[in-house]
């Protein structure tokens, strides 16, 4: 939303739009295509393309630094878009993405990984179903995690893929045994073990955890916007339970009230459990 004074830009890019030539230089071409997917999201699918070719072709010639801001640059584009565009399109542009930026070694600072960039690669990962990449990834790159969040990384996304998996005990066996001290990766294995509870038909030990859930939340200093989305997921999980599977009434009715739930992440994962 801040206002910039981009003084000769708009001259720059009628320049080189009409003097295409100029944009088989590398970094003009990066640039260039990057700034039009950003502005003309009607175009976005096809600049955007062009910019993650450029970036694939000429990434040789940049120095370590400027690659790393680029595919930074690249995956921030995708990211944001994942909830706005068609998402199956971009989780596998993310992947490429990542899978890229990792063969080239940029994601690594002083040899290590951040654990938030090894969550969100298993995370895409897991979308586009690459179970047995998802699994070769966090054996190799694990180690490559601080030792302070090592464990509790791995636990966690080991569980996310057994959760893929439908290996719903040896999930919940992870997310039981590891104590998450940081509060987001908290939250989020608390979310996942609740599925999990509910895919293993574990209804008194489900109610437990709804329970101590809502106490969870009100105790801890939560930004608002999580607050909201996790006690909609507890009121919309405690419906689910208290549903009757024999009526498609009372399904249809929480499948309009999950649809019109705007802030909801997940959302998907409701929406599949009353269509069986």
């Amino acid at each position: 939303s801040r206002q910039y004074d981009t003084g000769l830009l708009s001259k720059v890019l009628e320049y080189l739009e009409t003097n295409s030539e100029l944009l088989k230089e590398p970094a003009l071409g990066l640039y260039f295509y990057y700034y039009q997917a950003m502005t003309r999201p009607d175009q976005a699918t096809t600049t955007f393309a062009k910019f993650k070719q450029y970036l694939f072709d000429f990434q040789a010639v940049f120095s370590i630094s400027e690659t790393k801001d680029l595919y930074i640059l690249a995956l921030n584009y995708c990211i944001k878009r994942l909830n706005t565009e068609d998402k199956a399109f971009y989780l596998r542009e993310t992947f490429d993405l990542y899978n890229g930026a990792l063969e080239q070694g940029v994601l690594l600072e002083k040899g290590q990984l951040s654990p938030f960039t090894f969550s969100n690669i298993v995370a895409v990962a897991l979308g586009l179903g690459l179970e047995t990449w998802t699994d070769r990834f966090i054996t190799d790159y694990s180690p490559k995690l601080d030792e302070k969040w090592r464990r509790a990384q791995t636990d966690y996304n080991r569980s996310r893929w057994y959760f893929q998996q439908k290996a719903y005990r040896k999930a919940a066996d992870l997310l039981v045994a590891d104590d998450f001290h940081d509060l987001h990766l908290n939250l989020s294995a608390k979310v996942l073990l609740l599925k999990v509870y509910y895919h293993l038909e574990e209804m008194q030990l489900l109610d437990h955890l709804i329970k101590r859930f809502k106490t969870f939340l009100i105790r801890k200093k939560i930004l608002n916007y999580h607050q909201e989305n996790y006690h909609n997921i507890l009121r919309l999980m405690q419906r689910l339970v208290d549903l009757n599977p024999y009526s498609e009434k009372d399904k249809t009715r929480l499948r309009r009230e999950v649809e019109k739930t705007e802030l909801l992440t997940e959302k998907e994962w409701f929406l599949e459990q009353l269509r069986v």
